[in-house]
Formats: structure tokens, C-alpha cells, sequence
């Protein structure tokens, strides 16, 4: 497009202001082409304009807010079949992100089955006390109530002590 059709294009534009509620204002985008969306034209934002020099002289430059890339004809039209097909770049980057989010729950599931071993330690560890030691059953059931820490001492004190602390670090991080 030349200058001057392009100046005549503004120029009927803004004379328009009134009819079509433009005002000096109105943003001024660049359409891209963004096959598959629902509303309004897409688009990107008009950073600035400038005259060329040197190599670029003899235009009037347009930068957008975004960098645009020129896809080849190719290139378009596999974009625009898979869209066709509900294969998408926005289906790409949605199961790109769904991938990270089930990553991030196997994570938290191998470190809550290494805690939970390590309570299953602890416990088998509480349980041999309690079979080895028969005549320990009012101690042993007091250690239920891991909350009276100032009864004793060692041993299988400081095992449900451990224990207790086990199982309240797994629910603290279950609640966060």
C-alpha cells in the first residue's frame, strides 16, 4: 500500500468519527490470523510508526506490541486443517500445561508414599515395643496421646513423639 492511500484510508476513517463513535482514542491494531477463535477479530496492538532509513527508506514502517512472524502458505494451511481437526495451538499449550500439573502430582504422590513408609517404620517399630514388652500396656496406651510430651522420656516416648510428628507434617502439606 502507498503513503497516500494509506493517509486517504485515516483520513475516511477519523471523517467518520461521529457515525461510527470512533474517537482520538480508538486503538489501532494490526488483524493477525488466528484460525479457530470465537469474538472478536484477533489482533495485536500498533507500538509505533516510523519513516524507514537507510535500507528501509522509501517506507513507512508499522512495529507491533508483539513480534509477527510471516508463516508460509504451507504452514497456514496445516494450521488452519488442524484447527479443523480440534487440534490447536491453544489444545497444545492446554495439554502442555495439564502434563506439568499430572507431573506435579506424581511428584506429590512419590513423596507422600516415601513418608508414608517412613510412618509404617515408625509404627512396625512402636508395634515390636508394645508385642516384645506385654507388661508396658498402660505406658504403651498412654503414648497414645502423644500430646502429654512432658510424661517421659526415650524409648517409645520419643517414637510416638516421631510418629506424631510424621502424620502432622503429611496433613500440613495435604491442606496446602
Amino acid at each position: 500500500m502507498e503513503l497516500s492511500k494509506f493517509a486517504d484510508l485515516v483520513n475516511h476513517i477519523a471523517s467518520l468519527r461521529g457515525k461510527q463513535y470512533l474517537d482520538p482514542d480508538t486503538k489501532v491494531t494490526i488483524v493477525i490470523h488466528s484460525p479457530g477463535t470465537v469474538g472478536a477479530t484477533p489482533s495485536v496492538d500498533v507500538q509505533s510508526i516510523h519513516a524507514g532509513f537507510d535500507w528501509d527508506s522509501g517506507q513507512i514502517m508499522i512495529f507491533p506490541s508483539q513480534p509477527l512472524t510471516v508463516l508460509s502458505k504451507e504452514q497456514v494451511e496445516a494450521i488452519c486443517e488442524s484447527v479443523h481437526k480440534g487440534q490447536s495451538w491453544h489444545a497444545f499449550q492446554e495439554y502442555k500445561r495439564h502434563k506439568e500439573e499430572i507431573e506435579k502430582a506424581q511428584a506429590r504422590i512419590q513423596e507422600l508414599e516415601e513418608n508414608l513408609g517412613n510412618i509404617k517404620l515408625v509404627a512396625s517399630g512402636l508395634l515390636s515395643e508394645y508385642l516384645m514388652n506385654k507388661g508396658t500396656d498402660l505406658e504403651f496406651i498412654a503414648c497414645v496421646t502423644p500430646s502429654k510430651n512432658t510424661i517421659g522420656n526415650g524409648g517409645v516416648w520419643d517414637m510416638w513423639r516421631k510418629l506424631d510428628k510424621m502424620i502432622g507434617d503429611k496433613d500440613e502439606k495435604s491442606q496446602s
